[in-house]
């Protein structure tokens, strides 16, 4: 399958694989770093909350939707 293809599936599309899944364990090598690429997520439009270089933690926001609008109550 080329790289870079969206494929969009419908609730309840079974995939039919032609071999199953080998039932063995590796160990790898976790990374300390880590790229979010933006180009990524097809269907938004981000807006950036970190500059390249920054350190975040696990649940950090890096970006949000810019075309949608928060809506925010008189209580926050």
């Amino acid at each position: 399958m080329p790289s870079g293809r969206t494929i969009k599936l419908r609730k309840g599309f079974d995939i039919k694989l032609p071999d199953a899944a080998v039932a063995q364990m590796s160990d790898v090598h976790v990374s300390e770093i880590v790229a979010v690429k933006p180009d990524d997520f097809k269907a938004l439009v981000p807006k950036l909350l970190v500059h390249e270089g920054d350190e975040v933690k696990a649940g950090d926001p890096l970006f949000f939707e810019s075309f949608v609008q928060r809506s925010k109550s008189p209580h926050q």
